[in-house]
């Protein structure tokens, strides 16, 4: 699952995984979040802000099996929880 803030660009490129809460931030360069929440908790995405990341791709993949969710942020609220591993 892939989540757009901005246009497309080749500017953001790293990959990182989190198995616990992140919070993105504006100069961290992260395009790609593999994600692993296994059974005992939610792993929650704090996006960065749209104005100060235009033309910024930022792609979060759940990549377990895990029965806990995905819960991504935007900004004060949960926007999406994503439950299930998304592959390629």
């Amino acid at each position: 699952m892939s989540f757009t803030i901005g246009g497309p660009t080749t500017k953001w490129a790293k990959v990182s995984s989190k198995s616990a809460d992140y919070t993105v931030l504006d100069n961290d360069e992260m395009g790609v979040l593999l994600i692993t929440t296994g059974s005992s908790a939610n792993v929650v995405i704090n996006l960065p802000t749209l104005a100060d990341n235009q033309d910024r791709i930022i792609e979060i993949i759940k990549v377990d099996s895990g029965t806990k969710f995905v819960e991504i942020n935007p900004g004060g609220f949960i926007w999406k929880k994503v439950p299930y591993f998304w592959g390629r």
